[in-house]
């Protein structure tokens, strides 16, 4: 019996570890190709301003920073009572990659929410574009 449960503890530890690892190891935010998008839609939930942004060289910056941005995923992750920028890029494929930037840290990429490691999520410069529209 007692070597039931020593098992159990080693599995039950080694998940818990695993599941460390997986949350606090900082991953890529992005891995988008900036010549394959046709352009980039942002929508501020605060001012209620829509951005269509085309022009290559902003397309370039703004992927640029998202792919060299590293972040970690939440354990916990704080409730959130809406969002400051959803953006939504759209693939030459027909395919779009969403997610959404809620402060200069903070973004949620589907269900999972991410705490920025290092680079830049463009917050400062989607804010600026954002109140100069609206």
């Amino acid at each position: 019996m007692k070597k039931g449960f020593k098992i159990v503890g080693i599995i039950v530890l080694v998940f818990i570890i695993g599941v460390l690892v997986w949350c606090l190891v900082p991953t890529r935010f992005c891995n988008i190709d900036a010549q394959q998008v046709e352009k980039i839609e942002v929508f501020d939930g605060s001012r209620g301003v829509e951005l269509e942004i085309s022009d290559s060289e902003e397309i370039a910056y703004l992927v640029d920073n998202w792919n060299q941005a590293s972040a970690s995923k939440r354990i916990i992750p704080l409730p959130a009572g809406g969002f400051k920028f959803h953006v939504t890029v759209y693939l030459e494929s027909g395919k779009t990659e969403e997610f959404t930037i809620n402060t200069e840290d903070d973004a949620k990429r589907e269900i999972i929410y991410y705490k920025r490691a290092k680079g830049n999520l463009c917050y400062e410069y989607l804010d600026e574009l954002a109140e100069k529209a609206g």
